[in-house]
C-alpha cells in the first residue's frame, strides 16, 4: 500500500508541472508599459507691446479763489432787501420783520484764520431802535471761493452765530447758484453786535466727514429673522497668575456693513470688514499748529498740522472711562478725573527720549468688568 501511494503522489506531481508549463507557454507575453511622453512644442520669446495709455479725461484744475475784500458798510435794509455794493452779500428783513439800519464788516482772511474759522467772518450790529435786536435774511454767494477747500467744502457751508452757536437756524445752501441763506439775529450796537461765520458743517448732502459713529444697520431688525450671519473666533490668551483671565474673541456680523453707502463715512475696523473687537483705547487731543504759537512754538508758521499744546489723555475701557489727570510729583502716573482707583502709567520705548519715543500705556483697573463675552472682550 505504501508503494502504491508513493507512485500516485509522483504521478500527480508530474501531471501538475506539465499542465502549468502548457498554460504558461500558451499565454501571450505582456509588454511592459513605457514612460508616458508628451509632444514637445517649440516656443519663442514674445516682445512686449506697450499698450496705449487709457484716456482719463482732462485732469481736474481748481479755479481761482477770490475772497471778498475786507470792507465795512452801513446800510438801510428795506423790506424788499438790498445787495451790498462790492460784496457778494444780500440782506433782507426776515419774515414778519420791518426794515432796519445795520453796520456790516467783512473781516480779512488773517483775522478769520485767527478766529479759527475756515471760511468768511462777518461782524454785524443794528444801529437803530436802541437795544432791540433785529432778524435779517442774510445771503452769501460763494462762487468766488467755492474751491478754497476740498472734501465738498462748499456743499457743506452754513451761517453760524459764534456768540450763540447753540442757535442753529435752518440754512438753505443752493449749490446751483452757490448761495447760502439763513435768518440771522443781529444784536444792537449797545449789546456788542453779532459775529456771523460762513463755515462748513461736518456733514452735508454729499457725505459725512464727522467722526465714525454707529451704523444705521445697528438698529435694523425684523422680528427674530434678520437674515444676518454671525460668527466668532476665540483667541487663546496666557493663563492668569491669580484672579480672572481676559476673554478675547473676534466677532463677525454680515449685517454690520449693510448700512454703509457712498454718502456715509465708511471705515472698516482694524481687523477687517464685518469684524469687530474693541479692547478699549487711550486717546490724546491735539490742536492746529496755527493755534500753538506761544513761547516760540512752531516758529510762527501757521499751518493746518496738528500740534501738542498740552499733555492730556482720555481713557475708554469697559467700566472705566473718562479724562485722565497727571498725578502731581510723578512723571508718568495718571488717574481718572472721576477717581475710581484705576491707575495708569505711561511708558516709553527703551533708550529713546520721551519726545520721540514710541509710547505705551499700562492701565490697572480696580476690578474687572463682568458680563457677556462681548463685554469681556473690551478689557
Amino acid at each position: 500500500m505504501t508503494i502504491k501511494r508513493t507512485i500516485s503522489a509522483v504521478l500527480c506531481a508530474a501531471l501538475t508541472v506539465t499542465l502549468l508549463e502548457v498554460v504558461r507557454s500558451s499565454a501571450p507575453e505582456e509588454d511592459p508599459l513605457g514612460v508616458q511622453s508628451e509632444p514637445v512644442v517649440a516656443g519663442r520669446m514674445a516682445k512686449a507691446v506697450p499698450a496705449p495709455a487709457a484716456a482719463t479725461g482732462t485732469p481736474y484744475q481748481a479755479g481761482d479763489v477770490r475772497w471778498p475784500e475786507s470792507k465795512t458798510v452801513v446800510v438801510d435794509v428795506p423790506v424788499g432787501g438790498v445787495q451790498l455794493d462790492g460784496l457778494p452779500i444780500h440782506l433782507a428783513p426776515a419774515a414778519g420783520n420791518g426794515g432796519s439800519r445795520v453796520r456790516l464788516e467783512v473781516l480779512d482772511q488773517e483775522a478769520t484764520d485767527s478766529a479759527g474759522v475756515a471760511g468768511l467772518l462777518l461782524e454785524m450790529e443794528r444801529l437803530d431802535a436802541g437795544d432791540a435786536p433785529t432778524e435779517l435774511r442774510v445771503s452769501v454767494n460763494y462762487s468766488g471761493f467755492a474751491q478754497a477747500y476740498g472734501a465738498d467744502w462748499s456743499n457743506r457751508l452754513r451761517l453760524l452765530d459764534l456768540h450763540h452757536p447753540e442757535k442753529r437756524a435752518p440754512v438753505d445752501n443752493n449749490v446751483k447758484t452757490r448761495t447760502v441763506s439763513a435768518d440771522v439775529a443781529v444784536a444792537a450796537q449797545s449789546a456788542g453786535g453779532s459775529t456771523i461765520a460762513l463755515a462748513a458743517a461736518p456733514d452735508g448732502k454729499t457725505g459725512d466727514f464727522s467722526a465714525t459713529s454707529l451704523q444705521p444697520s445697528s438698529t435694523w431688525s425684523a422680528g427674530s429673522n434678520t437674515g444676518d450671519f454671525n460668527w466668532t473666533y476665540p483667541i487663546r490668551t496666557p493663563p492668569g497668575l491669580s484672579g480672572p483671565e481676559p476673554g478675547i474673541e473676534l466677532s463677525y456680523n454680515s449685517a454690520s456693513v449693510d448700512g454703509r453707502m457712498a454718502a456715509s463715512n465708511n471705515q472698516p475696523s482694524w481687523i477687517g470688514e464685518g469684524f469687530e473687537w474693541d479692547p478699549g483705547y487711550i486717546e490724546r487731543r491735539y490742536t492746529t499748529c496755527a493755534e500753538d504759537q506761544k513761547d516760540g512754538n512752531n516758529s510762527g508758521e501757521k499751518t493746518g498740522d496738528q500740534c501738542w499744546v498740552t499733555d492730556n489723555a482720555t481713557l475708554s475701557m469697559s467700566g472705566h472711562a473718562g479724562e485722565l489727570i497727571k498725578e502731581a510729583g510723578t512723571s508718568e502716573r495718571w488717574h481718572l478725573r472721576a477717581e475710581d482707583g484705576t491707575k495708569i502709567e505711561r511708558r516709553y520705548g527703551a533708550g529713546t527720549a520721551p519726545a520721540t519715543a514710541s509710547t505705551g500705556w499700562s492701565p490697572r483697573p480696580t476690578a474687572p468688568s463682568t458680563g457677556s463675552a462681548s463685554q469681556r472682550s473690551r478689557r
